[in-house]
């Protein structure tokens, strides 16, 4: 019985990801037929896109709480935190550096001329704040307000801090691992609600994208996001897939396979934290990661892994520089990839996103800020992008936290059981 079960379960799950990716591929084609007919439609996607954005700050606090909660002992966390933040700066450092080689070898923005002068009035961004303000906004001083306005960071600093009271209380009262268990419960069948509804909202999205773009995505912006999909890809073969290689020992088409189902969804939603409970899943599922470490990494990741946008600025600048008549000295280019992994890393700080990562660099540089309006108008086509190579590194380096814990586990083993015989 039980395995009648598990197969009608796993063939539920196949049916959504293929409705998806169906929906995926009819969108695109009547955004091509419909045109800016096709926005007509966007509110169902908008829809679809609130209610997962209704699901995320519930699902990001309880998961993380309860990973802290159920975590063995503080050491343990605090190693499989440890080596994902190396893994996150690392994979960055690697991101920032492939966007500069790929933007120097292909040269995008080469026969491009910006339609205004080039020293035209500077937009206002917003500044870059000391290192003492970035850390003493990390942490809320009203959680409420915090979970209202959506600040991510925010509701991981308060669901980390709650995970370790809830743990500290169930060593007197074990009945708080069950609450803790029963809560992921409702918000992972909320979660399946809510995705359950995803082809209608993939269509409309994909229909919009298509239409509102159309053959305007080739020429030069073209060009510019094909430069840039050529980094995320050889960021995919050469960071991700090797981690994969190397610590779950599997190849990058068995990779892109597991995986089919989130890159579908980030593809459609162009939002990591959205696509948080399927890169869960896809985790947990799909790769054999203990809850508490998919639950654990994936959120932080959410966070601290922009692998795709230390790709794109330093391809924003060679472009903008090589369309203004700029040549890039070497120090020039250091500062590039420099500022492009702090701009990532700081970013969840910066309001309005990666339109403004781009002002700022632009403006830090000196270049026209013209970009900026090019790079806004492409911006959803970018995000794609950015979004499933963030999403899928997150899984990546998730999984390979977890094969090196039970390695790690396994030695410990087998050297106790040695030192008793």
């Amino acid at each position: 019985m039980k395995g009648r079960v598990d197969m009608l379960a796993g063939r539920q799950k196949r049916t959504i990801a293929f409705r998806v990716f169906i929906a995926m591929i009819l969108g695109t084609i009547a955004g091509f037929i419909l045109e800016e007919e096709a926005a007509r439609i966007k509110f169902l996607g908008d829809i679809f896109l609130n209610l997962l954005k209704m699901t995320i700050v519930p699902t990001i606090f309880i998961i993380v709480a309860s990973a802290v909660c159920r975590s063995g002992h503080s050491g343990e966390l605090s190693r499989t935190g440890g080596k994902a933040v190396i893994y996150y700066l690392g994979t960055t450092l690697v991101a920032a550096l492939i966007g500069v080689t790929v933007g120097l070898v292909l040269e995008p923005g080469v026969g491009f001329t910006f339609s205004t002068a080039q020293n035209s009035t500077p937009l206002e961004v917003t500044e870059i704040s000391g290192w003492q303000h970035f850390i003493t906004n990390l942490f809320p001083e009203n959680i409420i307000a915090s979970m209202a306005e959506g600040n991510i960071i925010h509701v991981m600093i308060a669901a980390l801090m709650t995970g370790f009271a809830l743990r500290q209380a169930a060593q007197e009262n074990e009945a708080i691992y069950t609450m803790m268990e029963q809560c992921s419960q409702v918000v992972q069948t909320l979660v399946g609600y809510v995705i359950a509804l995803s082809p209608i909202g993939v269509f409309a999205l994909m229909a919009h994208t298509a239409g509102t773009y159309g053959a305007a995505m080739f020429g030069s912006i073209g060009i510019l996001l094909l430069v840039f999909y050529l980094g995320c890809l050889l960021h995919f073969l050469f960071t991700y897939a090797l981690i994969a290689r190397l610590q779950i020992n599997i190849g990058p088409f068995e990779l892109i396979k597991r995986c089919h189902e989130q890159v579908i969804f980030t593809l459609a939603t162009t939002s990591s934290v959205a696509t948080l409970p399927v890169s869960i899943k896809t985790a947990r599922e799909k790769f054999g990661v203990r809850q508490n470490i998919a639950n654990f990494c994936i959120p932080l990741g959410s966070q601290m892994n922009k692998d795709g946008n230390a790709i794109l600025l330093p391809i924003v600048l060679i472009f903008t520089g090589n369309a203004a008549g700029i040549d890039f000295t070497v120090i020039d280019l250091a500062l590039m990839t420099g500022f492009s992994i702090l701009m990532t890393l700081g970013g969840g700080g910066i309001p309005g996103s990666g339109i403004i990562k781009i002002a700022v660099v632009a403006q830090a540089f000196n270049l026209p800020l013209e970009i900026v309006g090019i790079a806004a108008g492409i911006y959803r086509l970018l995000d794609m992008g950015i979004t499933t190579l963030n999403c899928l590194g997150d899984v990546v380096i998730a999984a390979a936290i977890d094969a090196d814990e039970k390695r790690t586990e396994m030695t410990s083993t087998l050297k106790m059981s040695r030192g008793n015989n």
